[in-house]
């Protein structure tokens, strides 16, 4: 849920996207510029007074600013102001939230597998036997642990996103890669429950689970799609993805994306 606030930065108004993220973040803006990906949280980005959100989305871009986050510098993609910041207002419940599968959310997970119907399972998950419900957590949980995984993949985490009780999408994030799944796979894969696409929600699963290849110290992030598959690049380009190459795979046009490291903060350089 969204709602509309005003503030005042160098004299103009700012227009900002919200999603769901976490560390707290002080901005230093440039002139006649509004970021685009922030999100509300715990701490807070400070504008013309304390409005309590934080950046999740940091795109590099040809213009942009600089913002501290656990000591690293981040380039912002901008657009020139126009409007109203549109913000969630500090204090209210975030709607959705990122989590690991769990004993608790076995109905709603046979209630998105159903609603799939004869789709391809994605993430490859999804296309394990669920039948009996604690092993298919026991075996994705031993594969995040690098145990049974299947030939030709790597470990890889599971992650579900949550709308209170409901399951309403679902990534998996492979924490490195082979040289296979480097040039068709990628770290992220990523689906949504058929009946909620179209509202965003790929768009933020993709931003936190970038947030999360992050906290894993994965630098590069690569993201594949179908050429013809406009959603997932569009998706994938609002957060950072810059086209690196193109190929065909099994027949398919394949879109290769990468999302750039984000630069060390001088202050505190590599050793």
């Amino acid at each position: 849920m969204l709602a509309t606030a005003k503030s005042r930065l160098n004299d103009l108004l700012f227009k900002i996207h919200v999603i769901p993220a976490k560390a707290g973040i002080h901005i230093s803006y440039p002139n006649n510029f509004n970021i685009v990906n922030v999100i509300p949280a715990q701490a807070g980005i400070h504008i013309s007074y304390p409005n309590n959100f934080n950046i999740v989305n940091v795109i590099p871009a040809q213009e942009g600013f600089r913002s501290r986050l656990n000591d690293l510098l981040y380039k912002i993609h901008v657009i020139p102001a126009q409007a109203g910041i549109q913000v969630q207002k500090p204090g209210m419940k975030m709607k959705f939230r990122l989590c690991l599968p769990a004993p608790e959310y076995q109905a709603t997970y046979r209630s998105y597998i159903t609603e799939l119907g004869d789709e391809n399972r994605i993430p490859f998950p999804l296309g394990f036997d669920h039948s009996d419900f604690t092993a298919w957590l026991a075996r994705v949980d031993a594969i995040s642990k690098g145990i049974g995984v299947p030939e030709g993949y790597v470990p890889s985490t599971t992650f579900f996103l949550m709308d209170g009780d409901e399951l309403i999408g679902v990534s998996n994030l492979r924490h490195y890669l082979s040289a296979l799944l480097r040039e068709h796979g990628g770290h992220i894969g990523l689906g949504v429950r058929p009946s909620r696409r179209g509202q965003g929600i790929g768009n933020q699963l993709m931003a936190l689970t970038i947030a999360e290849a992050r906290k894993r110290g994965i630098d590069e992030i690569h993201i594949h799609c179908l050429k013809d598959n406009l959603a997932s690049a569009n998706t994938i380009r609002r957060n950072g993805g810059q086209l690196q190459s193109e190929g065909v795979v099994d027949g398919e046009n394949l879109q290769r994306f990468v999302v750039a490291a984000l630069p060390l903060n001088p202050r505190h350089p590599a050793t």
